[in-house]
């Protein structure tokens, strides 16, 4: 096998490892957004149901009422969503050189090159933390 081979196929593993990779952090952000809308869906019911027909005291009606604002302010704050598109895009665009490398024999340098540029533009785009509420950081 010669250099330029030996750099393509180690190129394409370690495309395909940090795909896998984004891959999971994606579900695990999804999985942690959709956790908490759920919570606020249940949340929403139960504190609707004990102010009906609960003889629970005040301060438990007010606890499960906070639930349903907390876990949306959480998921708001946290990004979970907008991380989970993040790490979904950097999976595709991962694949997209993968299969530039395996089938249609770009070469190891042409997508180092590309690969750099992307992970410069992409990494200024994380989604750190959100703004509470529907503030813009403008306004912040």
């Amino acid at each position: 096998m010669s250099e330029i081979e030996k750099d393509r196929e180690d190129l394409l593993s370690y495309l395909q490892q940090r795909a896998a990779s984004f891959r999971a952090h994606a579900r695990k952000n999804d999985t942690a957004a959709t956790f908490l809308y759920l919570v606020a869906i249940v949340g929403s019911l139960a504190a609707t149901l004990c102010a009906a027909f609960g003889d629970l005291p005040r301060w438990a009606v007010a606890l499960i009422t906070a639930v349903p604002g907390t876990a949306l302010l959480a998921s708001s704050v946290f990004a979970f969503d907008k991380k989970c598109r993040w790490h979904r895009k950097r999976k595709l665009k991962y694949d997209a050189f993968a299969m530039r490398i395996k089938y249609e024999g770009t070469s190891a340098a042409v997508i180092s090159k590309e690969l750099r540029e992307f992970e410069e533009k992409l990494d200024s785009d994380y989604p750190r933390f959100g703004t509470p509420g529907g503030m813009k950081k403008e306004d912040i």
